[in-house]
Parts: C-alpha cells; structure tokens; sequence
C-alpha cells in the first residue's frame, strides 16, 4: 500500500498533482540527506547506505522526524505506541537504519542542546531493551555504526597535536575550540554507546570484535594530546576559555564512561581473554600514537 501511494504513475487529479508534488519534495529532501563517508569495508552495512531505501510509512516517518530535528510532538507520538512489541521493534530497526544521518542533524541544529535531549528521550528508551539491542547489533550492526558515526563526526574537526616538534608530529587531535565540542553536539552518540554497553551480552559481543575494537581506540586516539595547555609567561589572563571544559567533558563521557561499562561485565575468569586483548589493543595504539 505505501509504495503505490508514494510511486509514479500518479493519477491525472488534483490529488494526483499533490502526490507527484509530494514526491518531488521526498526524493529532495533524500539527496539532502546523505550518510556519513565510510570506510570500504563497511560500505554493505544496511545503516551506513549512501541513500535511505523507506520501505513502510513508519520508515518515512521516522525520516522526517529526523530532517525536522525530532519535534517534541512528533517523538512523543512515536513512544506513545511502544507498548506494542511489534511496533516497537520496528521502530528500533528503523531508528537504527537512520542512526548514521544524527551526526548531520546535531552539527546543523540551531539549538544542539535541545535536540540533544530529544534524540536521547527517544534513544534511551528503545535500547534500554537488552535482547532488543542485542539483535540490533547482531543483524544491523548497531555498534559499528555507533562507532564510525562518533569517529567520522569527530574526524571533522581535527587539527594538528601541539605537542614537541609540530615539523614532525603527524598525530591529529580534536579540536576543542570547535561548535561540536562546545555545545556537546556528540553528547546522544556517546550516551546512546554507553546505554548499549551497559548490556552485558552486548558489551561482550564488543570486546570480541578486534576490528571493533580497533576502530574504538583510533578515535579515543583523537582525544590524546588534545586542548594542550600553555604556560603564560606574558599578560595575565583575564578569563580562562571554555575550551578546558569540553575537553573534560568529552574525556569524561567519551573514554571514561564506557570503559567503566566495559569492565563492570568482566567478573568471571573466562573473560579473562577479552582483557587481555583490550589491554594488547590499547598497548598497540598507544604505541602508535607515542611514535606518531
């Protein structure tokens, strides 16, 4: 039913004119809509597709809950039905086949802190569900595309590390002067990491995964050597930047907290394997980031 309301023919009427009218306003607001550049192998990810395929109304739905940065109304409705298991998963599998494109809402929104709020309102309460994220990050992924969302939108904003020789320092880091970290733009990316993380199945399925892994700690790479504090040995300082905060904050929310989540699962000597190879890939990277 949705596809023969929503594709041409359209029938020659006024209602016709209004649908093919329609459609043009779809199909651009698509283009305007693209998924974040991601790495080769990870292009067959169905989240991470350069062009949103809407199979349902309740997919469109949730699209333009997106583009019109989730109104409070509009969200409201959507969790109103949740009691419905159905619905419910539904809706969680469209939220996460969407998930890519928050970056580009939070980055343009004229008020970040609001939406930041609202994207989390509605987050919060489909992967607060463990079995529920647990199939989401084993049939769609969720983790990955939690991980590059984070890693691409912070990899916008990277300036060279200020620290020894800059004419051979070729390791970058974030820059905390940014929109992006002053206004905790990436705040509902790292609090939705941590919810999911907060499953013990889930966080498991995360340290089994080496790539996954990996591509964690390149972007906690990004965070080493950043906001690089400068001795004054000029003028007094009248008013001390803003910028230390973020720096903190991201520290803090982004590094922190889900290592705390990770290691509250790790109570059984079994696990034993995973920390050590935790351990062998933070050793690695910092190896790395040391010769960088």
């Amino acid at each position: 039913m949705y596809r023969n309301l929503v594709e041409p023919p359209f029938p020659d009427t006024e209602y016709g004119c209004y649908m093919a009218e329609s459609n043009k306003m779809y199909e651009k607001a698509l283009e305007m809509f693209p998924a974040p550049e991601p790495p080769d192998e990870y292009r067959h990810l169905p989240a991470l597709a350069p062009r949103l395929q809407h199979n349902t109304l309740l997919d469109e739905f949730i699209f333009w809950t997106f583009k019109y940065e989730f109104p409070q109304n509009v969200v409201c409705f959507l969790l109103n039905m949740l009691p419905d298991q159905d619905y419910k998963e539904h809706l969680t599998r469209t939220f996460v086949l969407h998930y890519a494109r928050i970056p580009l809402v939070l980055e343009e929104a004229a008020d970040p802190d609001t939406l930041s709020n609202r994207v989390v309102h509605m987050s919060v309460q489909l992967f607060s569900n463990e079995a529920l994220a647990l199939r989401c990050v084993q049939q769609l992924h969720l983790l990955h595309v939690m991980v590059l969302s984070l890693r691409l939108m912070m990899g916008k904003i990277l300036v060279q590390n200020s620290l020894h020789d800059p004419e051979h320092n070729f390791h970058y880091v974030i820059d905390c002067t940014r929109r992006v970290m002053k206004e905790h733009c990436y705040w509902p990316l790292v609090s939705d990491f941590n919810n999911v993380l907060s499953h013990k199945s889930v966080a498991l399925l995360f340290l089994q995964d080496d790539a996954l892994v990996d591509m964690w700690f390149e972007f906690l790479s990004m965070l080493q050597g950043m906001n690089v504090n400068v001795r004054e040995v000029g003028g007094h300082i009248e008013f001390e930047p803003s910028s230390y905060y973020a720096a903190f904050s991201c520290e803090l929310e982004a590094a922190a907290y889900p290592m705390w989540s990770v290691l509250a699962h790790l109570t059984e000597p079994a696990h034993g394997v995973l920390a050590r190879r935790m351990l062998s890939a933070a050793l690695t990277h910092l190896q790395d980031w040391l010769d960088a």
